[in-house]
């Protein structure tokens, strides 16, 4: 079992990355697609927030 970090133990720092190595590339895809879920599960909120205000006025 690994100890926990301490709590005022601050996340590293991402490593600059070359832009032409193949793994920022991937990275730079992963990126894109956690954007991508973030706005897509705001849009989802937002549909559900209307219907719930809308059934609320009914």
């Amino acid at each position: 079992r690994r100890a926990s970090p301490p709590a005022d133990a601050k996340p590293k720092p991402k490593a600059p990355r070359s832009p032409n190595s193949p793994l920022s590339e991937a990275q730079r895809k992963l990126d894109a697609m956690d954007d991508f879920k973030d706005r897509a599960t705001d849009k989802t909120r937002n549909k559900l927030d209307e219907q719930n205000s809308r059934n609320d006025f009914e």
